[in-house]
This record gives structure tokens, sequence and C-alpha cells, in this order.
């Protein structure tokens, strides 16, 4: 039972790395900076003195970035929102619940357009 048991710890552990290593480099692959998307939004009124202090050069190139990049990779930087995080909240469980029937019509459907 002993090994068992360490063997599942050392599977869940090597499945938090790579989902770790998979995100992190997904993130460094794909184009644009989502801080300064965030900061640009209307819907977030940020100060030009705020919008500096975000710009941390967490979006340099990986290799410029060193041990940083590695250490502090899934430390995020919080950006100020002007709208209640229950509201925030509400929108993306909205978004997410009207996504489901188009998934399920997207699974079920086979393109004959008869459904069994």
């Amino acid at each position: 039972m002993s090994g068992y048991l360490w063997r599942r710890i050392g599977q869940a552990l090597l499945v938090v790395a790579l989902s770790y290593s998979a995100v992190f480099f997904i993130l460094n692959v794909l184009p644009g900076d989502p801080i300064e998307q965030q900061i640009s939004n209307p819907e977030n009124p940020i100060t030009d003195e705020d919008a500096e202090a975000f710009q941390l050069g967490w979006m340099s190139a990986v290799r410029d970035q060193g041990l940083r990049s590695v250490v502090f990779a899934a430390l995020p930087l919080a950006l100020p929102v002007a709208a209640p995080i229950a509201q925030i909240l509400a929108q993306g469980l909205t978004h997410a619940a009207n996504s489901v029937p188009w998934f399920y019509n997207a699974w079920i459907d086979d393109g004959s357009g008869k459904r069994d």
C-alpha cells in the first residue's frame, strides 16, 4: 500500500510540473502583452503613473528574464478593476453557461442534420 501511495504522489507531482511548464511555455510563446491589454481597456481607468508601475518587463524574452522567469512566473500581477468582483464573476459564469448548449450541439451534431 505504501508503494502505491508513493507512486501516485510521484505521478501527481509530475502532472503538476508538466502542466506548469506547458502553461508557462504557451504564455511566453503567445504574441502580445496581456498586461498592456488590461491597462488599455477602457473599463479599467488607470492613471499613466499606475500603468508604468505595472510595466515590469514581464513580457521581455525568456532568455532576458533569466531566473526571474522561472521563480516568479506563477505570480500574477493584480490589476484594479472598476467593477465589483461579484459582477465580474457573474459575467464569466453567464458566458460559460451560454457556451454549454453550443458545445453540446457541436459535439452531438455529426453534420447530417439528423438527431438520433
